[in-house]
């Protein structure tokens, strides 16, 4: 019975946490990648304070480095299609054999495409919560691992059966 319990207990957390696995992994490495910046701010000042200022200058950083990439990405495809590519890529089809069926159907083929891009823009609007909710457990996860880092590294040593554990952290 004791057993019983003990295995519903284990698949109802696996389906609770399986979710947010790739979240979970991801704030580890984080976390481990910025240890060393929150090890020398806690010097000066409590470790909670050390490990906020540490998720909340990687925060900076992934946000100011996604506006850059988006800006980068926004002028060169505006770039694209002020410049002479397409008008070359359509002489490099119609050179090919059996291009004219794409070359006398470049208008539909544009409004399908437009068409397609529409019609996944909704969907593209619901993944932005979800981005951002992935984002929030990410960097939560990381404040309270770096909060606890000691405490844990002595628990993972505790729980691994093998003779020289310390080796392995």
């Amino acid at each position: 019975f004791f057993y019983g319990i003990l295995a519903v207990i284990f698949i109802v957390s696996y389906f609770i946490i399986k979710d947010f696995f790739i979240e979970g992994i991801t704030a580890i490495v984080l976390a481990f990648l910025i240890k060393p910046i929150t090890d020398k701010l806690s010097k000066k000042m409590s470790r909670p304070l050390a490990a906020l200022i540490s998720v909340l200058g990687l925060l900076l950083l992934v946000t100011i480095s996604l506006i850059y990439i988006a800006k980068s990405l926004l002028g060169e495809v505006s770039h694209l299609i002020n410049s002479s590519a397409p008008r070359e890529l359509i002489n490099l089809i119609s050179n090919l054999p059996g291009s004219d069926l794409i070359v006398n159907n470049i208008d539909p083929i544009k409004r399908a495409l437009g068409e397609y891009l529409l019609s996944t823009l909704p969907s593209l609007a619901f993944l932005v919560p979800s981005i951002l909710f992935s984002l929030f457990i990410i960097f939560f996860l990381m404040y309270f691992i770096l909060v606890d880092w000691y405490n844990l590294k002595v628990r993972i040593i505790n729980a691994i059966p093998f003779k020289n554990k310390l080796i392995i952290l």
